[in-house]
């Protein structure tokens, strides 16, 4: 059997011009370069149907789990992979909300030992010059949520760029996704051990 690595990507920009799904393409790109012997599988998270939650019912994960097929096909493909990679834009100083509802109904519907054990990985693509990277909490609560699903996380990876120190664009994101390849160089290195 085919070892797998799944990538989930939370990042509602999916314009092929975009600096945040450049630098995930570059990203994903290196990985299934450098893993010549895990199949790279890719997820969209705004492409998953997630279930209505009834937090009043007693019966609420079965109700949960019955309700759409693309999440119970998510849990496979978590429970089927030797890791996890999360790729997420900061949306709103924080990650993407749609992210959190999945985490919400992978809370609720008991599901976070599917992480266990497997290594994890979290790039971040930051996106504004508003907030520092240290400030956003919500990519603490990704990680820290992760470790204690009993995830063997690598350090979360911050890539970040800056619209008004942007002089030369294409230079500026160059240098993003040669960082979007050594992130995923590293968390290779992070599997093999």
């Amino acid at each position: 059997m085919e070892k797998r690595i799944l990538c989930i990507v939370a990042n509602p920009d999916t314009r092929a011009d975009s600096f945040s799904s450049s630098v995930s393409r570059a990203f994903l790109d290196e990985l299934r370069a450098s893993q010549s012997d895990y199949e790279v599988k890719e997820v969209d998270i705004f492409e998953t149907e997630l279930p209505a939650l009834d937090f009043n019912s007693e019966n609420r994960v079965k109700e949960a789990e019955g309700k759409t097929k693309e999440y119970g096909l998510l849990l496979e493909q978590i429970a089927d992979a030797e890791a996890v990679v999360f790729i997420t834009q900061t949306i709103g100083f924080g990650i993407p909300g749609h992210l959190k509802s999945w985490i919400e109904v992978l809370v609720a519907t008991r599901n976070t030992q599917k992480l266990a054990n497997k290594k994890g990985f979290h790039l971040q693509i930051e996106d504004d010059t508003l907030v520092p990277v240290f400030q956003l909490k919500e990519h603490d609560f990704l990680r820290n949520f992760l470790k204690e699903c009993s995830m063997d996380m690598l350090e979360t990876c911050a890539l970040r760029h800056f619209h008004q120190e942007r002089s030369e664009p294409d230079n500026f994101l160059m240098e993003l996704i040669q960082d979007a390849r050594e992130a995923a160089r590293d968390f290779s290195g992070f599997l093999k051990r």
